[in-house]
């Protein structure tokens, strides 16, 4: 009720209270007539000021019934509370109306105007509609998103609204994802030794302080696959409820992706590192090779002349066996660098380790202790020693690393027995490296053997899984025992091959020496220690000798005297001793040939194997260029 100070209708002083209102008002005298109009009341009526203060409110009723039941209803009850009513508009517009009208009175009880409100009822239908138009748009927006989308109630823990793709995320229907806590999609770490639930509630905690914090997540479906994610968390208003919406992106993909392109790029820098270490070893080979030719050489010449001398004997012996050891790791260094792989053949992985026992050892340190139990009933398996010498090293790396501070390593070989569900019996070779280091997690165990994973800071993640990539292209299989301060065990199962024995070099032949007595041979290598020898091996086999280090004065000798065989190095600065061989065979094609090398890469390798060319490979003795040329002699092919 509004209080007028005198009886007199003078509203002129309410003017500025409903000037400024959002509802359409009409302020009318007892009868009806129109005394003022508010600017949103002019604009529902489409009239203006002068216009509307010379009718009467009941002017824009659409018919007369309406009228008398609207005096009706105020004489009766005082005031009218959203009547609906069908008003015209001045342009003739028609609309319907809640209409609320209340008596003015003076200070004494006397009626003096009637305040009415107009409220558009198709304004409010327009405006639920639109809002539901807006609902309806923001829940397709939502569930046709490419995220996952999820609201969590904070009061219950759950979720209470969740999109198609939340459902194809977690593999869930609806009503079970509803019934889920972000926890429970969790697993209880995260992958940096965080307690997921701790993690979770502060980034919801951020997300209700008015933060949207960005993340990186683990998720967990329905059937146990872990999935990582990026998140974004916002809240959302709502004034009864304390909701947070949160946005989940699958990240598999873009994470396998990424792996890809880093396992592609690891190795293609791998291959370049290792064509660059074949590359380095073959340099250090063919030097040292030569090196070696020439100690093993004057060694084997010293045991014939001290035969009777047995101290001095053992002592050159002794220097022998050193340059063979010496021998052998050079081999074993230009395998493990070799890129090609040859063919898989039988063969004893006993053998293997006896052979790579020296060099495992520099590899692991010496404050190391290695056991070596090797059972000498195991059969043989289909491989390359070249894969049984890497896998061999990259988990004594492995367990190098596992041992910063010594310990032990075991490497032990067993025949196993068994038999299928058809009663056909089988053998297979277990290979066990144990070491007794720090152990793992068991969630480490989970990863070790992917590609990338690793624990060490500076590590690339790729020994074990080129172990594991090694085991399967041999048909076997490799699983992990370890407990975290208990040590680490690596057990490697090989079928045992259809072979009854390991392949080997046949035996020589016994050939008949003295046709080598009286034969011309030149001799073309550039390293002179190398050279002399072979000059001392050749006369002792009764042959005339003429030795160069020259390729080009070979060609020269050649235009005046005939010789029976050349013996050529491979590798020279004028011209490798393909090179030469070709260039003399243009004019002498049953010349007979003898490459040695301490050396040679693959095209080198491919280029003398086209020819046909024998070769014998530093470091070599007496015996064995006795061999080679004996069979060159007697055209054995």
């Amino acid at each position: 009720m509004v209080d007028f100070p005198e009886d007199e209708i003078n509203i002129s002083w309410y003017r500025p209270i409903f000037q400024q209102a959002q509802e359409s008002i009409t302020i009318t005298d007892i009868k009806g007539n129109i005394l003022m109009a508010n600017p949103p009341a002019l604009i529902l009526l489409e009239t203006t000021e002068d216009e509307i203060k010379q009718k009467n409110i009941t002017e824009f009723y659409k018919n007369e019934e309406t009228k008398k039941q609207i005096i009706t209803k105020l004489q009766k009850n005082g005031i009218l509370n959203d009547y609906k009513v069908q008003i015209i508009t001045k342009t003739g517009t028609e609309l319907v109306v809640n209409v609320n009208a209340n008596p003015i009175y003076n200070s004494q009880g006397k009626i003096l105007a009637i305040h009415t409100t107009f409220i558009d009822q198709s304004s409010i239908a327009e405006t639920r509609r639109s809002l539901r138009d807006s609902e309806q748009r923001n829940r397709a927006l939502v569930e046709h998103a490419p995220e996952a989308i999820t609201v969590l109630d904070m009061e219950t823990m759950t979720f209470v609204d969740v999109n198609q793709k939340a459902m194809e995320l977690f593999k869930m229907d609806r009503q079970e994802l509803l019934s889920k806590s972000p926890i429970e999609l969790t697993p209880k770490y995260l992958p940096d030794g965080k307690q997921s639930d701790i993690v979770a509630l502060e980034k919801i905690n951020e997300a209700i302080a008015g933060g949207k914090p960005i993340f990186d997540w683990i998720h967990i479906d329905s059937t146990g696959r872990k999935i990582p994610c990026q998140i974004q968390l916002i809240r959302l208003p709502h004034a009864n409820r304390t909701l947070v919406r949160g946005s989940i992106i699958d990240m598999s993909e873009k994470i396998e992706a990424e792996q890809k392109l880093k396992r592609s790029q690891m190795e293609l820098n791998q291959e370049k590192k290792m064509e660059a270490i074949g590359r380095l070893a073959g340099g250090i080979a063919h030097d040292f090779n030569n090196t070696l030719t020439v100690i093993l050489g004057y060694c084997e010449l010293l045991k014939l002349e001290l035969y009777d001398n047995q101290v001095l004997y053992d002592m050159v012996s002794e220097i022998e066996q050193a340059g063979n050891k010496s021998s052998e790791l050079v081999r074993q260094l230009l395998t493990f660098s070799r890129k090609e792989k040859p063919a898989k053949r039988a063969v004893d992985i006993n053998l293997i380790i006896e052979e790579t026992a020296s060099l495992l050892q520099h590899l692991i340190g010496e404050d190391i202790i290695v056991e070596i139990d090797l059972d000498p009933n195991i059969g043989v398996i289909e491989a390359h020693p070249t894969d049984i010498t890497q896998i061999l090293m990259n988990l004594v790396i492995n367990a190098r690393e596992a041992m910063p501070h010594g310990g032990k390593l075991k490497i032990m070989t067993k025949d196993y027995m068994w038999m299928r569900g058809t009663g056909e019996l089988h053998e297979s070779v277990f290979l066990f490296i144990s070491d007794t280091g720090i152990g793992m997690e068991d969630e480490i165990q989970d990863q070790i053997f992917e590609p990338f994973f690793t624990t060490k800071s500076s590590g690339t993640g790729l020994g074990l899984s080129t172990v594991y990539g090694l085991v399967e292209e041999l048909n076997g299989s490799i699983k992990v025992e370890s407990e975290a301060g208990q040590g680490t065990t690596f057990q490697l199962t090989f079928p045992v091959s259809d072979s009854e024995k390991v392949d080997q070099i046949v035996p020589e032949n016994k050939f008949d020496e003295t046709m080598l007595q009286g034969r011309h041979i030149i001799i073309v290598e550039d390293d002179a220690y190398v050279r002399n020898l072979v000059v001392k091996f050749a006369e002792r086999f009764g042959m005339e000798v003429t030795a160069t280090s020259s390729p080009t004065e070979v060609i020269e000798l050649y235009k005046t005297t005939d010789y029976d065989i050349i013996i050529s190095d491979m590798v020279m600065p004028e011209m490798s001793g393909v090179e030469l061989v070709s260039h003399l065979r243009d004019s002498y094609p049953d010349l007979r040939v003898l490459i040695i090398t301490g050396y040679m890469n693959q095209p080198q390798l491919q280029k003398v194997m086209a020819k046909g060319l024998p070769v014998l490979y530093k470091p070599f003795t007496q015996q064995n260029l006795l061999n080679m040329l004996l069979q060159i002699f007697t055209d054995i092919p």
